[in-house]
């Protein structure tokens, strides 16, 4: 019985890897979309410039 939980624990534990791994691509994705959508935007060169510009600055 021994040997089954430790599998089913390194089974457990590789789940929840996979699991991380994908929540962290999801977000990723997320915020590139974020991204692209202000930085294809008017809004860059209006706002987003200027405030990384001053940002950078301090």
């Amino acid at each position: 019985m021994g040997m089954e939980d430790d599998e089913r624990d390194d089974e457990g534990k590789t789940l929840e890897r996979i699991y991380l791994l994908e929540q962290a691509v999801n977000t990723m994705e997320r915020l590139f979309a974020i991204f692209l959508q202000i930085h294809l935007s008017r809004k860059w060169e209006t706002e987003e410039i200027t405030r990384m510009t001053e940002w950078l600055q301090r």
